[in-house]
């Protein structure tokens, strides 16, 4: 006969066969939510092209007094010397805005070329 020490007080349940698989479950969900944060606020640094859009066209509508809207990719890498297009249109057409990021930082040189942009399907603007 046992010593009444050795007896559990409450007779225990049968183990789950699923509860490994539960915690395994658990545990990647927690993974893959830890991995997107560290993603998502990792120090990659994008140039907001609208931030510069509005001194582009401000400053090619007062050297040639013709106004002009300026669209851009919408997120380009802050790198230094990285180059990127934008495009300048009037009712004249439209021309290419060549951008040059001189740093990581967001200071940008630009000018506005004389090559016409084209459109989606390579037609002339």
């Amino acid at each position: 006969m046992a010593a009444v020490g050795d007896m559990p007080l409450y007779p225990s349940k049968p183990k789950s066969p699923y509860g490994k698989w539960v915690a395994l479950g658990v545990a990647v969900v927690l993974l893959i939510g830890i991995a997107i944060a560290v993603v998502s606020t990792s120090d990659s640094k994008t140039l907001d092209p609208k931030t510069i859009i509005p001194s582009m066209e401000s400053t090619i509508e007062g050297q040639t007094g013709i106004p002009v809207t300026i669209t851009c990719p919408a997120a380009e890498p802050a790198q230094t010397n990285y180059i990127f297009d934008c495009t300048a249109t009037d009712w004249t057409g439209s021309k290419i805005v060549r951008v040059t990021e001189n740093d990581d930082q967001f200071h940008v040189t630009w000018e506005l070329t004389s090559q016409n942009a084209t459109g989606p399907n390579g037609q002339t603007n």
